[in-house]
């Protein structure tokens, strides 16, 4: 080995023990998680993945940088595929009505990320699609060839009710389920609502939290939602864990944590300061996350930077 290469493993193997060092410490951490693979997703450009959603067999993705296509990732027994599954054609989007501030903030935002829908998170309807935007705080559906069919503003009912307080936390995950659809608003507070699909009424209530969970920097969030066997599943970002919720009043059952993959030297990313599992899937035997690394490089190969999806079994009875 050159002295080149050794001092370039040194310096690597020095900077991974100081990112290590930084991962948070939980005082109690629930059950964890087994990892069943880790898969690198190979895209061309950089993909801020942001929403995951099991739809009838097919792991279906979107990218907060990305407003055009839904994705589609394909699973083998040790890579994953990620590729465009569905162009989105919007017909309908009319201006933002939020408060001068937000509105203030949206159009500033605007400049620079283009005026960006800000997906996040997906999931698949009787007639399609649902996907949730950020930026706009809307709920957008969508037929299974693409077109837009119409959308829910969540915005006005949301601050009316005391939520979506702090620009940039607005909705983080949706759900489906039997005619309902079920968000998450992020942050500041963190909540969930629900929209019944024959009208526009929005429902907010606050989400319970769960004793045994300990957030980083103490920051509660949700970053996204996933229903399976008529239970609520909530990706609890910055606890780095999953809880098992009722859908009546959403009331946690159990929680496993996936902290030790996401913090590791192994699997982690640098200079990460919050949780960055940003999209969930739940089978009948299968968890997924899908890890929203915002372009930054792994610890193990800092010159890495795309993003991963973990593969877990799912415990039983959960």
């Amino acid at each position: 080995m050159t002295l080149t290469a050794i001092l370039k493993s040194a310096v690597l193997s020095g900077m991974a023990t100081m990112l290590s060092l930084a991962a948070p410490v939980w005082a109690d951490t629930p059950p964890a998680l087994q990892l069943l693979q880790a898969y690198v997703l190979d895209w061309p450009q950089r993909l801020d993945a942001s929403g995951l959603s099991d739809c009838g067999g097919d792991l279906l993705a979107v990218a907060d940088n990305i407003d055009g296509d839904i994705f589609k990732i394909d699973l083998s027994a040790n890579a994953a595929t990620i590729k465009p599954y569905l162009s989105l054609t919007v017909t309908d989007r009319p201006a933002v009505d939020f408060s001068i501030k937000h509105r203030l903030q949206h159009f500033a935002d605007g400049l620079l990320n283009h005026h960006r829908f800000d997906w996040e998170g997906i999931d698949c309807t009787d007639q399609g699609y649902v996907l949730a935007s950020e930026s706009d705080a809307r709920l957008y559906y969508f037929s299974t060839d693409g077109t837009q069919t119409g959308f829910t503003d969540v915005y006005p009912q949301a601050v009316n009710a005391g939520w979506f307080q702090v620009y940039n936390a607005f909705i983080e995950g949706i759900a489906y389920w039997q005619g309902t659809f079920y968000g998450a608003a992020e942050r500041n507070p963190r909540g969930m609502f629900t929209v019944n699909g024959d009208s526009d009424t929005v429902v907010f209530t606050d989400l319970p939290n769960d004793d045994g969970l300990t957030f980083v920097r103490n920051s509660l969030d949700i970053a996204d939602l996933a229903i399976f066997d008529g239970y609520l599943y909530t990706l609890e970002r910055n606890a780095s864990a999953i809880c098992k919720r009722t859908l009546q009043g959403f009331t946690s059952l159990s929680c496993y944590s996936y902290a030790a993959h996401e913090w590791s030297d192994r699997y982690g990313y640098r200079d990460t300061e919050y949780g960055i599992g940003e999209g969930l899937a739940v089978t009948a035997n299968r968890i997924y996350v899908l890890l929203d690394n915002n372009g930054k490089g792994r610890i193990a190969d800092p010159d890495d930077t795309r993003t991963m999806l973990l593969e877990f079994n799912k415990p039983e009875n959960f």
